[in-house]
């Protein structure tokens, strides 16, 4: 707060100072193609590890898709350092008090379906949206996804996705149980925090 009151005295305006970070969207990294399981288990460790921060301070991200997640260059592995951005929609307070807001906010076929519903939301809704991040890194397709708005968000609601291993028989079976973890209904049938998931994920590697 005192450097706050020195930068408006001094300058007479107070302004915010943004870290500039040089990569690529995991978007535009799967566009052309599906990433490899090495690869695709690197990001998503990292992504994971991410949100366990942020859950560890009240912070659900509520928006969690391949245009949120920054590949840099620069680190001498093939994924690259990951960075979450945009938490433009994120909740935060105690999870119980979390809501969203709504069927216009996030990208929809990333939402959980008690982001749909709108639900209360806590950490398992970005744990749904990495499942879905992980499941077309590795396959090049959503596991819902339409042409129409509406069958999408049915689809996400009450359809199952196709097995990730019997569309790519090169990944391996247990990290296809990961994601099916990840991409249940029910938030209580899913991984319960961000730490156990990271745990999975890292034991898969």
């Amino acid at each position: 707060q005192s450097f706050i009151n020195f930068l408006y005295r001094k300058f007479g305006r107070v302004f915010i100072v943004m870290p500039y970070y040089e990569g690529t969207t995991l978007c535009e990294r799967t566009r052309l193609d599906s990433l490899k399981p090495e690869e695709a288990l690197d990001i998503a460790i990292q992504i994971a590890d991410g949100l366990r921060a942020a859950h560890k301070k009240g912070i659900v991200h509520c928006d969690v898709t391949t245009k949120n997640i920054l590949v840099l260059q620069g680190r001498s592995d093939s994924a690259g350092c990951v960075k979450i951005i945009d938490f433009g929609l994120a909740a935060t307070g105690g999870f119980d008090e979390l809501e969203t807001i709504g069927s216009t906010g996030g990208t929809i076929p990333y939402m959980s379906p008690e982001q749909v519903r709108g639900e209360c939301l806590d950490p398992r809704t970005d744990i749904w949206s990495l499942g879905v991040i992980l499941y077309e890194m590795l396959t090049g397709r959503l596991p819902f996804h339409y042409e129409h708005r509406e069958a999408t968000l049915y689809a996400i609601l009450n359809l199952s996705q196709p097995n990730v291993h019997s569309l790519v028989r090169e990944i391996p079976v247990q990290l296809s149980q990961i994601i099916e973890q990840c991409l249940q209904k029910e938030p209580g049938d899913r991984y319960q925090d961000a730490e156990t998931l990271l745990t999975d994920l890292r034991r898969e590697r």
